[in-house]
């Protein structure tokens, strides 16, 4: 008997962890045999398996001619208040449905689903929800994560087209394996799975409007499915709902075209000589002015532009495609507060720059800050950089060259750093010099005297320097002055 008790608790200590993995996960249903199925793609990882739902058969899809009173009531709101908006989502739609049609088409999804954005973006993929859903397809960046659309400072792939309809496609698959109905499928995809698996664990039924009935799923969600249904229905039926639907539009062929490092997107509109709106439509999940640095990056390409871009942008050596920001450490300054603010993150920084730790900056050094720099030379076969010195490449080369030494401080020194020359926007022609100076401050230096030795505004010289008063002066402090010629 001993044995046995101690058996039975050595398999509860066993199976403790997976019983509790498997609880928090809650991807828990009710089976048509009344079974309990744990339905898991992967055990313990944030993505999905995305081969095994390749193999997922999906059921036909109907959505039938339902008269529950909330499908009915949609219906009777989008009639008398909602044709106009339902027209003008359906043309910008008209653009993107014939592509999302042939994906789902691929992956086995109904036809009808392709409507699903109406009710949730618009068909606007920089759209962005108050829970922070993102794109078209509207994912969370933890749904997101599962099907590998990445986002951080430079890009947010929920906003890719392709990307976000291809992990659509998966994502509506697996809530099917999951529930194997189209209704609770639709309904997970706005609430989540643990809430409808709850839902249909504590009212034990896998009818969706019987459980919409109960207070548990109520508000977006009980109306959610009605919506969808409201809507495929008049679409499926214009001219009985008085409704004038766009023709759909002819799938434009498009290829990807790899960027080997950061080069600015006006950059590459000129080089494919292609309209700026058309890049963008094809190109939303780019945050920035700029492709990301130090890697590759795929952007989306019209075939009739391809070669034009290939051909133009081959003109251009790569360290001169992109130019940053310059920012002059000064004294007190942290990566934290520098990033603050010019309200970007510090992590950006310290990658672009190369840096270890957050704390590996000093005063005297220039710091490439990940936001735009100064406007180029509009043509192309043009220098499309103001100078060497002021390419991603230039710039990094020069980081551990910038280091100032200190300087007495009983006389007044000065060190240029570098010279650089800007350009007009409307002419080839440099015309203007601009130089850099530190000041050392020695004790008996006011600002108002250095301003004028400089011939410079105080109010200048208190702003490049973050001043607000000359107080915080001390001996020995490095003033930052720019002087244009």
């Amino acid at each position: 008997m001993n044995k046995r008790i101690f058996g039975a608790i050595l398999i509860l200590v066993l199976t403790a962890p997976l019983l509790i993995q498997c609880k928090h996960l809650d991807y828990l249903r009710t089976g048509a045999a009344g079974k309990n199925l744990l339905q898991v793609l992967t055990f313990g990882d944030k993505t999905v398996n995305l081969k095994e739902l390749r193999k997922i058969t999906l059921k036909g899809f109907s959505i039938g001619d339902f008269s529950h009173p909330l499908v009915r009531k949609h219906l009777r709101l989008y009639n008398q208040h909602g044709k106009r908006t339902l027209e003008a989502i359906m043309q910008r739609g008209a653009f993107y449905l014939p592509t999302i049609k042939r994906i789902f088409k691929t992956h086995g999804i109904p036809e009808e689903l392709a409507y699903l954005p109406v009710i949730e973006s618009g068909y606007r993929n920089k759209a962005i929800s108050s829970a922070a859903a993102v794109g078209m397809w509207q994912f969370t960046y933890d749904t997101g994560i599962m099907y590998k659309l990445n986002a951080n400072y430079w890009y947010d792939e929920r906003s890719d087209f392709y990307k976000a309809t291809v992990a659509s496609a998966y994502h509506l698959k697996y809530l099917y394996r999951v529930f194997d109905d189209w209704l609770l499928t639709l309904a997970a995809y706005n609430a989540g799975v643990g809430k409808i698996s709850r839902a249909i664990k504590r009212y034990k039924t896998r009818n969706f409007w019987h459980l919409i009935e109960n207070s548990y799923i109520k508000g977006e969600t009980a109306n959610y499915v009605p919506k969808y249904i409201a809507v495929v229905t008049m679409i499926k039926n214009p001219q009985r709902y008085g409704i004038s639907l766009p023709k759909e539009q002819m799938e434009t062929p498009v290829r990807t075209f790899t960027v080997s490092d950061a080069t600015e997107i006006e950059l590459l509109i000129k080089c494919a000589e292609m309209p700026r709106e058309l890049f963008t439509r094809y190109n939303t999940s780019l945050l920035r002015w700029t492709t990301p640095p130090l890697r590759t990056y795929k952007i989306y390409i019209p075939n009739q532009y391809y070669d034009t871009l290939v051909t133009n942008l081959a003109k251009i050596p790569p360290e001169e495609r992109v130019t940053f920001r310059e920012y002059f450490i000064k004294i007190g300054d942290t990566l934290s507060t520098i990033a603050a603010r010019f309200n970007i993150p510090a992590n950006p920084i310290a990658i672009l720059n190369d840096l270890k730790s957050l704390n590996e900056i000093r005063a005297g050094e220039i710091l490439i800050l990940p936001i735009r720099g100064r406007e180029k030379i509009t043509t192309i076969d043009q220098n499309l950089t103001d100078s060497h010195n002021n390419t991603l490449i230039g710039l990094t080369r020069q980081l551990d060259t910038k280091r100032i030494a200190k300087k007495s401080q009983k006389r007044l020194q000065t060190q240029l750093l570098r010279k650089s020359t800007t350009y007009n926007q409307d002419t080839s022609e440099s015309s203007i010099e601009t130089y850099h100076f530190i000041h050392v401050l020695s004790p008996t230096d006011t600002l108002y005297a250095i301003a004028r030795s400089y011939d410079v505004s105080l109010e200048s010289l208190m702003r490049w320097n973050g001043l607000k008063n000359s107080r915080s002066l001390r001996a020995g402090r490095h003033l930052f002055i720019k002087i244009t010629r």
